[in-house]
């Protein structure tokens, strides 16, 4: 488990299965969204799904765990009804994720503090490093299928 969840995170939310794997990333931010279209690339068998904090989806589970949004600083990763937060939820990730990437996992070796503090420096540079968009780009049709859309968006 990680960050502000201690050893237990709250059940998941009803609109999400038990078996749902869900990445909330912020999509206005361009190396998230680099990072999105990543998983969409490289997630083969297409089990993760991804939605956006400003999303009514992402909204929904920023809510539902407690999360602020109004200065969102990490990607979260759902599954198995638990949440991830930074470093760790980059690294559930990857587990996901086939060969040339799961070597990648040998940084869960590195003590989370260290991995979340070199992620948060990054995630609060982001902007400046990598640029932002004025709005979420949209998925093309292809990439559309990816994502987790709550049923009142429809």
């Amino acid at each position: 488990m990680s960050g502000k969840f201690g050893q237990a995170s709250p059940p998941p939310p009803a609109f999400l299965g038990a078996d749902d794997k869900l990445v909330v990333f912020d999509g206005v931010c361009k190396f998230c969204h680099f990072w999105s279209r990543f998983i969409i690339r490289f997630d083969t068998s297409q089990q993760i799904k991804l939605t956006t904090v400003q999303s009514p989806a992402g909204a929904a589970i920023l809510k539902h765990y407690a999360l602020t949004n109004s200065h969102i600083e990490s990607v979260y990763y759902i599954a198995n009804g638990q949440i991830f937060e930074k470093s760790t939820a980059v690294l559930q990730i990857i587990k996901q994720l086939p060969w040339p990437w799961r070597p990648l996992l040998i940084f869960i070796i590195i003590p989370r503090p260290l991995r979340d503090a070199l992620y948060s420096l990054i995630a609060r540079n982001r902007y400046r490093l990598f640029g932002r968009y004025g709005q979420c780009p949209l998925p093309n049709a292809e990439q559309q299928a990816r994502y987790f859309v709550l049923k009142t968006e429809e």
